[in-house]
C-alpha cells in the first residue's frame, strides 16, 4: 500500500510540474513573437533624454576651463496623427550663467523637424513615457562654442512652443573635453569595439576610410553628458529615447519663419533650374506662380529656347507644365518666390549641394595630398582674392608655392543656404589645377588675404575615367559598363576644427542654361591612309545649332528629294558638277550619276528608292571620308602643332542598337605649374547609338551606318607640348578625325573641310 501511495504522489508531482513546463514554453512563445511597434537593428542604444520646460528651465552646470564646447541635442515629440515628411518649428531658449546665477548672455535657436518613421531611416525610433509610444522628430543641434561662456559656469534651457502639434522636446546636452591621450593609435584602439564602431559610422565609407586626423579627434576629445540640476516631477526611468546610429542632425536656425531648405528660392538675382532627361509632365508647387518665367533651353543647342506656359491643377496652387521635351528648364521671378518642382510621378526634384571651406587671412585651409597625382583647386570669392598655395614635405618643409589671383563674379544660379535657411548671393566657382605633385609631397596649405571659400578635389593622373555619351539625355541601362568620374572631393586636415568655428558654407549648386556662341574656329579633317589604308565615302546629315549662320552650299553636300517627280524637272538646270545619289532597300545600295544624263531619270523611276541632290539650298546631308580602325587596334595621331580640339566621329557598318566603348590617351609634356583649365589625359566612353545623325556609305554592299555621339577631346592650355593622341576601340568602326584650329587651313578639299 505504502509503495502504490508513494507512486501516486509521484505521478501527480510529474503532472503538475508537466503542466507548469507546458505554461512556461507556451508563455515563452507568445512574448516571443509579439512584434514591437517599431522594428530594431542591432546598432541601436538607449539614451537618457530630460523633458524641456516653457516655465521653468533646466540647468546644467560645468567647467569653462575644462569644457572646450556645448552640445545641445533635441527631439521634438509630435502628436499621434502628425503627418509624416511634414515640417514642425520650436526654439530653445537658452541662458549663460555665471557663478552667482546671473544671466550674461541669452539667445534663441530655431528648430526646424520632421517625423520619421521609416524603419531604415537614420533617425530617433520613439520614446516611452508611462507605457505610451510617442512620435519622435528627427534629430536637431546646435553647438556653443566656449568663446561665448569664458565667464560662464552654467547654461539653462527652457523651451519656446511656436506650433500646437509640438506636445513637447526633449534634450540632452553634452560638453566636449582634452582626452589628454599622447598615441593617438593606441588609445584608439583601447576603446571597445562597440565605441569604435560607433565612430565609424559617422563616416560615409566605414572604419576603412578613417582618416589618422579623424582618429585623433575621436581619441582627443571626449562627449561628457551633462546631467541636469534637480528637476522634480519627472521620471527619467521612464524617459528612455531609442536613437539608430549614426545620429541623423538636420538643423537651421532661423529668425521668425524659415525659407524652405527644399524648395527653389528665386528672386530678381537668383535663378534655379532643373534638368528634364525624357519627355514628360512636370509639376510644381507655388503661392506666387504669377511671378515665376519658365524657359526651357536644349543642352545641345539645336532647338532655340522656348517660353513655357503653367497649367493650373486641380489641387490648390499646384501647376503643370504639359509634355516638357529632354532639355533644362530655368526658373526666374519678378520677386522673392518659392517653388517646389516635381517629376511626372511626383517624385520631388532634388539639385546638388556642395560643401566649402572659408578661408581669410588669419584662418587657412590644410589637405593631405597623394605624390604624383593631380588636384583641382575650386574658389569662390566676394571680392578680388589673392590665394597663396604651399606644398610641404614630410619634414613640413616648404616644396613649392604659388599665387593666384581670385576674380569675384556673382553667380546667377548658385546661392549660400545660411544657418537661417535664407539664401545668399555666391560669387561664380573658379577653378586652378595643379598636376603631378612632387614625390615628397605631403600636404598643401592654402590661405587668403581676403575671405573665400574653397573646396578641393583629386584623382590620379593614370587612373581611368569612365562615362556615357548619349544622344539625346542617356536614360537606358548601361550594363557592366560603370561611370567613374574624374574627380573625388577630399576633406581637410582641419576639417573638424574649420566645422566647430562655423567655417563651412553649404552652396547650392544649380545647372546654368547653355550659351552659344559665334563659330570662330575652323575644323578640318585628318588624312589617315597611311595608317588606316581601308576607307571609303559616307553621306550623312548632322543637325546643326539653331544660331549657326548658313553658309553657300558646296558640291559635296546634298539634299534629300521627296521622289522622282521632284528630279525631273530640276534635271534641266543641271550641269556635269551636279551629281545623283540612287539609295536601294537592297544591294546594289547605292548607285551615284551625273546628273544630266538621260539614265539618271531612269534610275530615279526605280520602285522604292531615294534620291539625293547637290543642287539648290538647304542641303543638310554632306559627304565624309571615313577610314576604317579595327577591334582593339590602337589609332596613334602624331602632332606639330597644338589644336584647341580634336573631335572622333565613329559609325559602325551595321544597324543596331548596341553601345560601342572607344578609348583615347593623351601623351606630351604637360604643365605642372596653376592653370585656370585641365585636360584628361584618359578617357573610356561608352557611346549609345545617336538619334541626331543620319548616315549611310555610299557603297553598293554596304549601305546604311549606325551612327555614335561625336567625341570631343580638349586640347588645354595645360598642355605643353601634344606628341600623340592614341584612340581604341572594342568594335569595327568607321572613324573621321577632325582638328580644330583658329586659323583657316591652306588645303580645302571636300573631305578636309568639317563644318561642326
Amino acid at each position: 500500500m505504502f509503495y502504490i501511495k508513494w507512486g501516486g504522489r509521484i505521478i501527480c508531482y510529474a503532472a503538475v510540474l508537466s503542466a507548469l513546463l507546458w505554461l512556461f514554453n507556451h508563455m515563452y512563445n507568445w512574448v516571443m513573437s509579439a512584434k514591437p511597434l517599431v522594428l530594431t537593428q542591432g546598432t541601436e542604444t538607449r539614451s537618457k533624454v530630460h523633458w524641456l520646460n516653457e516655465s521653468k528651465p533646466l540647468v546644467y552646470t560645468f567647467s569653462p576651463t575644462r569644457m572646450g564646447s556645448i552640445r545641445v541635442l533635441s527631439n521634438a515629440i509630435l502628436e499621434p496623427d502628425q503627418t509624416q515628411g511634414q515640417s514642425v518649428n520650436y526654439a530653445i531658449v537658452y541662458s549663460l550663467l555665471d557663478k552667482q546665477q546671473r544671466v550674461i548672455y541669452r539667445a534663441k535657436y530655431h528648430h526646424s523637424a520632421k517625423i520619421m518613421l521609416e524603419e531604415t531611416s537614420q533617425k530617433a525610433k520613439q520614446i516611452i513615457e508611462q507605457r505610451e509610444s510617442l512620435n519622435v522628430s528627427t534629430g536637431q543641434s546646435f553647438y556653443i562654442n566656449n568663446t561665448n561662456f569664458r565667464d560662464a559656469t552654467a547654461i539653462a534651457l527652457s523651451l519656446q512652443s511656436e506650433e500646437q502639434n509640438v506636445k513637447g522636446v526633449v534634450v540632452r546636452v553634452h560638453a566636449k573635453t582634452n582626452a589628454n591621450t599622447e598615441d593617438n593609435t593606441s588609445a584608439w584602439l583601447k576603446y571597445p569595439l562597440a565605441w569604435r564602431a560607433r565612430v565609424s559610422n559617422y563616416h560615409t565609407l566605414g572604419p576603412n576610410a578613417l582618416s589618422d586626423e579623424e582618429i585623433a579627434n575621436a581619441v582627443r576629445y571626449d562627449w561628457q553628458k551633462l546631467a541636469p540640476q534637480g528637476v522634480p516631477g519627472v521620471d527619467f526611468d521612464n524617459d528612455t529615447l531609442y536613437e539608430m546610429l549614426p545620429y541623423s542632425v538636420m538643423g537651421y536656425d532661423f529668425s521668425d519663419k524659415q525659407v524652405n531648405p527644399d524648395a527653389f528660392y528665386t528672386d530678381t538675382e537668383l535663378s534655379a533650374s532643373l534638368k528634364v532627361d525624357t519627355l514628360q509632365d512636370i509639376y510644381f508647387v507655388s503661392e506666387q506662380a504669377d511671378q515665376l518665367n519658365l524657359t526651357w533651353y536644349d543642352l545641345d543647342g539645336l532647338l532655340p529656347p522656348q517660353v513655357l506656359d503653367a497649367e493650373h491643377t486641380a489641387t490648390e496652387h499646384r501647376y503643370k507644365l504639359h509634355q516638357v521635351k529632354p532639355g533644362l528648364i530655368s526658373v526666374s521671378a519678378k520677386s522673392a518666390t518659392l517653388s517646389q518642382w516635381y517629376y511626372h510621378d511626383m517624385q520631388p526634384v532634388t539639385s546638388q549641394h556642395s560643401i566649402y571651406y572659408q578661408i581669410d587671412n588669419g584662418n587657412g585651409v590644410k589637405y593631405s595630398v597623394v605624390p604624383n597625382s593631380d588636384i583641382k583647386l575650386d574658389f569662390r570669392a566676394d571680392q578680388t582674392s589673392q590665394v597663396a598655395i604651399k606644398l610641404y614635405g614630410e619634414k613640413d618643409t616648404v616644396i613649392d608655392q604659388f599665387n593666384i589671383n581670385i576674380d569675384s563674379q556673382w553667380s546667377v544660379f548658385d546661392r549660400i543656404i545660411l544657418a537661417d535657411t535664407n539664401r545668399a548671393r555666391v560669387s561664380n566657382s573658379q577653378t586652378w589645377y595643379i598636376r603631378d605633385l612632387p614625390a615628397e609631397a605631403a600636404y598643401i596649405r592654402v590661405d587668403s588675404d581676403k575671405q573665400a571659400l574653397i573646396k578641393l578635389q583629386t584623382r590620379h593622373a593614370h587612373f581611368h575615367y569612365q562615362s556615357t555619351l548619349c544622344e539625346p539625355i542617356c536614360n537606358t541601362n548601361v550594363g557592366e559598363f560603370f561611370e567613374i568620374p574624374a574627380w573625388y572631393a577630399q576633406k581637410a586636415d582641419n576639417d573638424y576644427a574649420l566645422t566647430s568655428q562655423g567655417k563651412t558654407a553649404k552652396v547650392r549648386l544649380f545647372l546654368a542654361p547653355p550659351i552659344l556662341q559665334d563659330k570662330e574656329t575652323f575644323y578640318y579633317s585628318r588624312d589617315l591612309i597611311t595608317s588606316l589604308p581601308v576607307s571609303n565615302t559616307a553621306l550623312v546629315n548632322t543637325k546643326t545649332p539653331y544660331n549657326r549662320v548658313p553658309t553657300k552650299p558646296q558640291t559635296y553636300q546634298f539634299k534629300k528629294l521627296d521622289d522622282s517627280s521632284a528630279f525631273k524637272p530640276l534635271q534641266k538646270l543641271l550641269t556635269a558638277d551636279h551629281s545623283l545619289i540612287i539609295q536601294s532597300p537592297k544591294p546594289p545600295y547605292i548607285h551615284e550619276l551625273k546628273a544630266d544624263l538621260a539614265s539618271a531619270v531612269e534610275a530615279a523611276d526605280q520602285q522604292g528608292v531615294t534620291l539625293y541632290l547637290n543642287h539648290g539650298s538647304d542641303r543638310p546631308w554632306a559627304k565624309q571620308r571615313l577610314f576604317l580602325l579595327n577591334a582593339n587596334t590602337r589609332l596613334a595621331l602624331p602632332f606639330k602643332t597644338l589644336p584647341q580640339s580634336v573631335v572622333i566621329k565613329a559609325y559602325t557598318a551595321s544597324q543596331t542598337a548596341r553601345p560601342i566603348e572607344l578609348s583615347y590617351q593623351l601623351q606630351g609634356t604637360f604643365q605642372n605649374q596653376p592653370v585656370a583649365s585641365y585636360s584628361l589625359n584618359k578617357k573610356r566612353l561608352q557611346l549609345h547609338p545617336s538619334a541626331y545623325i543620319q548616315a549611310f556609305m555610299l557603297h553598293p554592299t554596304i549601305g546604311k551606318l549606325t551612327p555614335y555621339p561625336s567625341v570631343t577631346v580638349r586640347i588645354n592650355n595645360d598642355i605643353h607640348q601634344l606628341e600623340h593622341l592614341t584612340i581604341k576601340s572594342n568594335e569595327d568602326i568607321w572613324i573621321s578625325i577632325i582638328d580644330e584650329y583658329t586659323q583657316q587651313p591652306k588645303r580645302l578639299n571636300w573631305w578636309l573641310d568639317e563644318d561642326i
